[in-house]
């Protein structure tokens, strides 16, 4: 679709949502340029082990990629109800992902200093493994 950068700035969300899913990246531009603050305002209510806020902010702009591909014109909702909501699950499956890793009991940890020296495999040949197994 041939479309001037500056007939971007006019069309509708829902429009471009559309452009975009047709692979239209100008489309896709022009929406991250109208939802990066949404983006950073949503993103400022998280934070997990290991993100930083840009971390975030880059999550939620594949959030937006995901919307457009998947935004259903007739499916009740705003393009912009819609974003907000596919970046917030976004950011909180981050978040709910960050805090089961630190969920793991110490009973279940296994401790790997010195095991190298008890794993050294001392047969080589599969001739010395078939002697091996039959002894």
């Amino acid at each position: 679709m041939a479309h001037t950068k500056g007939l971007y700035s006019t069309l509708s969300d829902d429009v471009l949502a559309e452009f975009s899913k047709n692979g239209d990246d100008n489309a896709f531009n022009e929406l991250a340029i109208r939802y990066l603050n949404k983006i950073r305002f949503i993103a400022r209510k998280y934070s997990a082990q290991g993100y930083e806020q840009n971390d975030f902010v880059q999550e939620g702009l594949m959030a937006l990629l995901y919307a457009c591909k998947t935004y259903d014109v007739h499916g009740g909702s705003s393009f912009g109800n819609f974003v907000s909501l596919i970046v917030e699950r976004r950011f909180i499956s981050i978040f709910r992902s960050s805090q089961s890793k630190k969920a793991v009991p110490d009973a279940m940890l296994v401790r790997i200093d010195g095991i190298g020296e008890e794993l050294t495999d001392y047969v080589a040949t599969p001739v010395e493994q078939l002697v091996y197994k039959e002894q």
